[in-house]
């Protein structure tokens, strides 16, 4: 068993059926056979030309049967957009209409008698995981290989050994051809374009007065009545759109209609798919502020502009927990959810430059608009006031780094050496004997002394 899982991560798929107009509002579906093929051979020679043709040759080969769908619920959509014309003031109007899908729902494509090699399947594999679009270039796709799957198809070709086959509606999608038949076809569209050469020139040699009977075409003219053949079905897959419609051809060669059923209400209007899916983003966890004005403070005044911050938040945001570290009941909150307030001079010219808010549990709504709030600090001393700029809203790895040019701070880089700016106050009284030794834990360490409160704070 082979199957593809199509996932598209826009909820659209954008193509339309051969031999219909984009105007006409028609949509493919399900996808054909024949586009997917198509598909592979475009990311092939464009991202992977490291895989050998003749592997991708037996891929395609191996895949030839129509394959069997498990179409998710959708409906079809549209937009419509007025192009310009090189007249000033005129227009046409173009309908771009499209199916709609769920972003959690992927459409499969499976193959149930087929079995890949191994190295057709890692060729698969590879194709598969670099194909952008499938479709129109708005089709953004995620494709995977799936060797194993457990799910019912609810879309076959007309006559397949399937209960759901005869319920629903019939549509006509096209497949590639099988490659020995294509040959017997090329024989026979080789003979009559020969024929229909040689009588034209009999015409012509008759018209001249010349014996028609004699008209012989040379080796050279009869490789030019080929021209327009593709010497294999694999060839075939490669012919430009463009240039099939110059020659004159209505199907692609290679290629034929297979009729598919679609599932009862395959794409009947639905309110839910008519709406992108909300996507939920994680709040940020980082604030970051630069400074500004005529005189900034210095480093020795980190705690003070620290408060002063602290204060300029509770007020823009009526004492919310996450600045005042209480609750509503005043009680202090457990596991250092409130905000930090980081001073810092990230160009170390001895002046504080940025302010970082950090919260371990993200910025809601409330609090991202008091975040916002603050424009101002006030200094005391008769100093001017300092001018803040919320320049990014992120998380941590967003901002830290050593180059401050780039809008990175020291204070959430990563290092296993830290050196303090301010004195580390020690909160318990290291433990002394009646001689006044210091008590020391089974390793050495003094009890309760710098080393061991400093560890029990990072801990905590």
């Amino acid at each position: 068993m082979v199957a593809i899982k199509l996932r598209f991560v826009a909820g659209r798929f954008h193509a339309t059926p051969w031999g219909r107009h984009i105007n006409e509002g028609a949509v493919e579906w399900p996808p054909s056979p024949w586009r997917l093929f198509r598909s592979l051979i475009a990311t092939w020679r464009r991202k992977r030309p490291d895989i050998p043709e003749e592997t991708v040759r037996s891929l395609l080969q191996s895949l030839t049967d129509p394959p069997e769908f498990a179409l998710p619920p959708a409906t079809v959509a549209h937009t419509r957009h007025y192009m310009r014309r090189y007249k000033p003031g005129e227009s046409d109007m173009v309908f771009d209409t499209f199916v709609r899908i769920e972003v959690s729902q992927p459409v499969l494509m499976c193959w149930p008698q087929s079995v890949l090699p191994d190295d057709q399947a890692q060729a698969l594999r590879k194709l598969l995981r670099v194909l952008g679009y499938f479709g129109r270039a708005e089709s953004w796709v995620e494709a995977e290989l799936l060797l194993e799957w457990d799910g019912r198809t609810n879309c076959c070709p007309t006559g397949a050994q399937n209960a759901l086959a005869e319920a629903g509606e019939r549509v006509q999608v096209m497949a590639a051809e099988p490659w020995h038949e294509y040959d017997f076809w090329r024989q026979e569209q080789a003979e009559r374009a020969v024929q229909a050469e040689i009588g034209r020139r009999r015409v012509a040699a008759d018209a001249k007065g010349k014996d028609p009977d004699k008209v012989k075409l040379t080796e050279k003219q009869h490789q030019k009545c080929l021209a327009h053949l593709p010497e294999d079905a694999f060839a075939a897959l490669h012919a430009e759109t463009t240039d099939l419609r110059k020659q004159g051809w209505n199907s692609p060669p290679g290629s034929r209609m297979i009729a598919y059923v679609l599932p009862l209400r395959a794409l009947e209007p639905r309110s839910s798919l008519g709406r992108p899916a909300v996507r939920t983003r994680p709040m940020p966890t980082v604030a970051r502020f630069a400074l500004a004005g005529p005189v900034l403070p210095r480093l020795t005044h980190t705690v003070y502009l620290a408060e002063t911050m602290r204060q300029a938040l509770m007020s823009w945001s009526d004492g919310a927990e996450i600045f005042a570290g209480k609750d509503e009941n005043g009680n202090r909150l457990e596991g250092h959810k409130h905000a930090f307030v980081l001073p810092a001079d990230d160009d170390g010219d001895g002046r504080l430059d940025h302010i970082t808010v950090y919260c371990r549990s993200g910025f809601d709504e409330p609090a991202r608009m008091a975040l916002s709030g603050v424009h101002k600090l006030w200094q005391a001393g008769g100093r001017p006031d300092l001018h803040l700029v919320l320049v990014g809203l992120g998380e941590p790895e967003a901002y830290g780094g050593h180059e401050f040019r780039a809008g990175q701070t020291p204070q959430l880089a990563s290092s296993r050496v830290w050196l303090s700016r301010t004195p580390f106050l020690l909160a318990r009284h290291p433990k002394r004997r009646k001689s006044g030794a210091p008590k020391l834990h089974e390793d050495g360490t003094w009890i309760d002394g710098p080393e061991d409160q400093l560890r029990r704070a990072l801990v905590q």
